[in-house]
């Protein structure tokens, strides 16, 4: 990480280990509009935008405001007890702050269930910015998060390595041009990152 000043993360399946909550969150918002979930599919879709998730029932007669607040209400009842941040997360994130990097978020979840992990853990001080899908219309694997992300912390391209586990992250990435990292928690990462780790505490070695 030496060459890199600035390191952004992706949240879900990275930092954050969101597998069973996520499950309840989905199951919810499906049945809110009279549909079923396959907890199978968990992993995929916190790689999408919820928006995409919708549109991907391929049924317009839904209502996708009815479907993001049940997502929304279900995250915040259940994300205090059941989500955590990955042990090796915490680790990575102080010592790399103590290392003097400049560290940032960039997810396509909506800011409220990120601060409600970040402070659940003690981090909230940690990150110089956090992109979510409430300031950015345009949401990875389009880079323009990347982008705000870089303007937010006025950093070059050159200086910022991102990490993540989904196909969108690493897209998101080589379409704005900046190095990437892959954490394969989950057997996952089923595209050709040219770096892959296990564990964030890689980054710290």
């Amino acid at each position: 990480m030496e060459k890199h000043s600035l390191i952004a993360f992706d949240l879900d399946l990275t930092l954050l280990d969101t597998l069973e909550t996520s499950k309840l969150a989905y199951r919810h918002a499906f049945e809110s509009i009279g549909k079923t979930f396959d907890d199978d599919t968990v992993v995929h879709n916190l790689s999408l935008p919820l928006a995409d998730t919708f549109a991907n029932i391929g049924d317009p007669t839904l209502d996708y405001k009815t479907f993001f607040d049940a997502f929304i209400s279900k995250a915040a009842e259940t994300f205090l007890d059941g989500s955590h941040f990955y042990d090796d997360a915490i680790d990575a994130i102080k010592h790399l702050k103590a290392d003097g990097k400049t560290l940032a978020i960039v997810t396509n979840r909506p800011m409220p269930v990120v601060l409600l992990a970040l402070e659940k853990a003690g981090l909230s001080s940690y990150f110089s910015s956090i992109i979510t899908s409430d300031k950015i219309s345009k949401l990875k694997p389009n880079p323009d998060p990347i982008y705000m992300c870089l303007e937010e912390t006025g950093f070059k391209k050159e200086d910022m390595v991102y990490i993540g586990d989904a196909r969108n992250d690493w897209m998101a990435a080589v379409n704005t041009g900046v190095d990437f990292i892959a954490v394969e928690r989950y057997n996952n990462c089923a595209f050709p990152a040219k770096k892959k780790i296990e564990n964030l505490a890689e980054l710290t070695e």
